[in-house]
């Protein structure tokens, strides 16, 4: 059952940045809190696990901007 929430959630995510037009940051919270809703996730889970994804791609984009 997870599978098939990931996949939902991708398709929407790539609905909601092709077709609708919303901006990517924006779709990328609104199905990550959606998916980590529907898998019955806490919401204090699903903060964290957002929070520390965004973190990790920012530290290492932020380490090769500032290498140049």
């Amino acid at each position: 059952m997870a599978l098939i929430i990931t996949v939902c959630g991708l398709i929407l995510l790539v609905l909601f940045i092709s077709y609708f037009k919303v901006h990517t940051f924006l779709s990328f919270i609104v199905v990550s809190l959606g998916v980590g809703l529907a898998l019955e996730m806490p919401p204090q889970a699903i903060l964290k696990a957002i929070q520390q994804g965004m973190g990790s791609t920012l530290g290492s984009i932020v380490s090769i901007i500032a290498l140049g």
